[in-house]
């Protein structure tokens, strides 16, 4: 986390840290912004002060530029790409080992799972390690805003979103690869995070027939994962009654996975099966 050229921090085991170096000038941090650009590929400015883009090696990184901060900012999240299976996270005490074994059967059965938590909590780490329990043969379309999947499968097709706000290049939404997955044959689709109205199209794909699906939400609970799937559903069908979006729901999701993340620990703390919808919502059955 670098704000601005004289305060860089950096996060290690969960901890927050100050690092001891810091960039010799305004000009040497300015030549920096400019290679970062460069490498992701993006054009900020004061027109289009937010830039979000990927390095080759799938680092994300983010800058804000004035005006809407007082000094240009970038964040860069890395992720580990060595590639943890179940058995790896219950020695780390991420996943109970019962879980884990049961969490496996129903990804081979090719039940439909939803992975719920914060930023930063594992999740992406936790959908793939899911992944590696599907068969070696199967057809896997992973679909993201930056290729953080990566699956080491031989068949699996990675999908990743284009923004251009410029409007040099047409932009390629969620939405739009989803809608174009349908047409690959695929045996599962995944969503790298459900954000916006895409929530119809994927919910939709479930419903008729695409199982072994797994995405991701930012929630912290089951609950409050369906209640929010629920109301981005509803914004692509504003027209549709609630009790028929909580029904595309009902009928599309059988498991949701809740990962917390406190002080140091991430961890898999809640995992519920839908069990039934009532007025008030869905009835779940805890773990």
């Amino acid at each position: 986390m670098i704000n601005g050229p004289y305060e860089i921090f950096f996060e290690r085991d969960g901890e927050i840290f100050r690092n001891d170096s810091s960039f010799s000038s305004e000009i040497t941090y300015s030549r920096f912004l400019k290679n970062v650009l460069l490498k992701i590929e993006k054009v900020a400015d004061r027109r289009h002060p937010l830039v979000d883009g990927t390095f080759s090696d799938g680092t994300r990184v983010h800058v804000a530029l004035p005006p809407v901060t007082p000094v240009p900012i970038v964040t860069v999240r890395r992720h580990v790409f060595s590639h943890w299976d179940l058995g790896k996270l219950i020695l780390k005490d991420f996943i109970k080992p019962l879980w884990a074994e049961k969490l496996a059967g129903h990804v081979e059965k090719k039940s439909n799972i939803l992975i719920c938590g914060p930023t930063g909590c594992g999740k992406t780490t936790f959908l793939r390690a899911l992944l590696l329990c599907a068969g070696p043969h199967e057809r896997i379309v992973t679909i993201e805003d930056a290729d953080e999947i990566k699956l080491k499968k031989e068949n699996s097709v990675s999908l990743v979103t284009r923004e251009c706000p410029e409007g040099l290049v047409p932009t390629i939404s969620l939405r739009d690869l989803l809608k174009n997955s349908l047409r690959m044959k695929p045996d599962r689709i995944v969503v790298g995070e459900i954000r916006g109205d895409e929530a119809l199209i994927f919910l939709d794909a479930l419903a008729t027939g695409h199982s072994g699906s797994i995405s991701s939400i930012h929630a912290n609970s089951g609950f409050h994962a369906l209640a929010r799937l629920e109301s981005l559903a509803s914004r692509a069908a504003p027209q549709w009654p609630v009790t028929a979006i909580r029904q595309l729901v009902f009928e599309s999701v059988d498991l949701v996975v809740t990962v917390e993340k406190k002080e140091k620990c991430r961890r898999v703390s809640e995992i519920s099966e839908l069990s039934g919808i009532e007025n008030f919502g869905y009835l779940l059955d805890h773990w």
